[in-house]
């Protein structure tokens, strides 16, 4: 899978929005969660965790001129 730049910030935000989005759809937080992933760019919510973590494995002056 393709790398995304994200923040835990960024991530804590989709999870923020998925949260709301059960507030008007009844369902699952697992299907709204990968629903705001993939409205984002993401394949999944578990691509929004892998690219957080691969983001901190990388030198923060490679993010600073990416971002």
């Amino acid at each position: 899978m393709n790398l995304i730049l994200t923040t835990s910030t960024a991530a804590e935000k989709l999870h923020r929005l998925a949260k709301q989005r059960r507030k008007t759809n009844p369902t699952s937080l697992a299907v709204a969660l990968d629903t705001i992933a993939r409205e984002h760019g993401y394949h999944h919510w578990k691509h929004v965790k892998d690219c957080v973590e691969q983001t901190k494995s990388l030198p923060a002056v490679l993010i600073s001129t990416r971002m």
